[in-house]
């Protein structure tokens, strides 16, 4: 995969070499791992989308296109009667990931950790804002706390945190998470 930025390309992909080594099993589509693990993908939602999305293309044989995210995978932790929903930066954006998490469970999970790739380093336009905001709205709605990272941004966590309040938390890396009322502890890579 490459990305097309500033009219210069550079190659985001996972290093060509993992996919030799012998641990690495390549999925398509959802998959259970045991009981308590999953993994699935297929989000095709695009409500309230991130616009920072529009700048990552793919490279085919006819040119670079908007990157559909279609290869992106969601882990699904279940453990002591709650569940957790792990993504990385959300290119698809985080209410059309829990659209498809509701589709296949039924349910909203307890805790999202994830970012939200809302993160730009100039300000936001007005419709950015606006589209940040709903999103909080939205999730604030839910029986859910979330935990969110550097693709988030301060300023547009701060503009959640405003909706959300204490239902939404900002990590770094190597912090933990303890889900209340049960043994599990999850560390942060994101």
């Amino acid at each position: 995969m490459s990305n097309l930025k500033d009219g210069r390309e550079k190659y985001i992909g996972i290093d060509p070499r993992i996919r030799q080594l012998p641990q690495v099993v390549l999925l398509e589509g959802d998959c259970g791992i045991d009981p308590e693990l999953s993994i699935f993908s297929g989000v095709t939602g695009r409500r309230k989308w991130p616009k920072s999305n529009l700048s990552l293309k793919r490279k085919t044989e006819d040119g670079f296109i908007q990157d559909s995210f279609d290869h992106e995978q969601y882990l699904v932790v279940k453990a002591e009667g709650k569940t957790v929903l792990i993504s990385g930066c959300a290119h698809n954006g985080i209410l059309n990931i829990l659209d498809r998490f509701r589709e296949l469970y039924g349910c909203d999970p307890d805790i999202v950790i994830s970012g939200f790739h809302m993160m730009k380093k100039t300000g936001y336009e007005a419709d950015e804002a606006a589209l940040i905001r709903d999103a909080a709205k939205e999730l604030r709605g839910m029986d859910t706390r979330f935990y969110t990272g550097h693709c988030t941004g301060i300023p547009a966590f701060e503009m959640m945190r405003e909706i959300m309040g204490e239902q939404i938390r900002y990590m770094h890396s190597g912090d933990r998470v303890e889900i209340p009322n049960t043994k599990v502890k999850i560390w942060a890579a994101i």
